[in-house]
């Protein structure tokens, strides 16, 4: 990214308003300031799915999951699917608003 940045200010150096330009740099700022806390939330993740690292490798070899999606459904059904579902049709209706929600997983769960 900073590398792409460089090259839009050498770029745009000359050709743009010095409003816009103002306008520009906050934009960049706030792209910097938003992928600092991808980056910390992205740790955070790593370090809580640690203790569950073979699940999430379980779900990221099944195609079209990748480790984020795996992460994902680990953090919404948890791991100890006995005690989170009683029944397979509660967790079947889980199942479904994936599928209202989160349309990749249409063919998986269906």
């Amino acid at each position: 990214m900073k590398k792409k940045k460089d090259e839009l200010e050498l770029a745009l150096k000359g050709y743009i308003q010095s409003q816009k330009r103002l306008m520009l740099k906050t934009i960049l700022r706030h792209i910097d300031f938003l992928t600092e806390e991808i980056e910390m939330l992205d740790q955070e993740v790593a370090k809580r799915v640690r203790t569950n690292q073979e699940d999430v490798e379980r779900l990221d070899s099944i195609p079209g999951i990748a480790t984020r999606m795996a992460e994902q459904i680990l953090a919404e059904i948890g791991t100890d699917i006995k005690k989170q579902f009683p029944s397979a049709a509660q967790g079947l209706n889980l199942m479904k608003s994936f599928i209202i929600f989160k349309n990749r997983f249409f063919l998986i769960f269906i």
